[in-house]
């Protein structure tokens, strides 16, 4: 088959199989952009789920906190959970930076040792 062909899956068990993926994978057969959208989609609708769930949660455990602690500590509470989602976005940008320089730094050194072998 040429390098070049597009396959077109539907969710038939013989496409969605692990070793059917594996194989084209494997050979470098591209996907529609159709599959890769409904990935997406499908990605984006269990990260909507997770997000109501949390806020459920969120707010079952206020409801609780506000039943037992006075106002000022139910507000340091709240400033912690506000602050504690925002935190770990940054830790995630810092650790995609730290790995961005780590590949970028291993690159450089491969380039080097590549010209002072010549």
């Amino acid at each position: 088959m040429k390098r070049g062909w597009v396959f077109q899956h539907d969710n038939d068990p013989k496409h969605t199989a692990w070793a059917t993926k594996e194989w084209l994978r494997k050979k470098h057969f591209k996907r529609l952009l159709t599959d890769k959208r409904n990935v997406l989609i499908r990605q984006h609708e269990d990260a909507k789920e997770l997000k109501e769930n949390l806020d459920r949660r969120e707010r079952l455990v206020f409801d609780i906190l506000s039943l037992h602690l006075h106002q000022d500590l139910l507000t340091d509470y709240q400033h912690f959970v506000k602050m504690k989602s925002a935190l770990l976005i940054e830790q995630r940008k810092l650790e995609d930076k730290i790995k961005l320089g780590e590949e970028q730094l291993r690159g450089l050194k491969e380039s080097l040792e590549n010209r002072t072998s010549f």
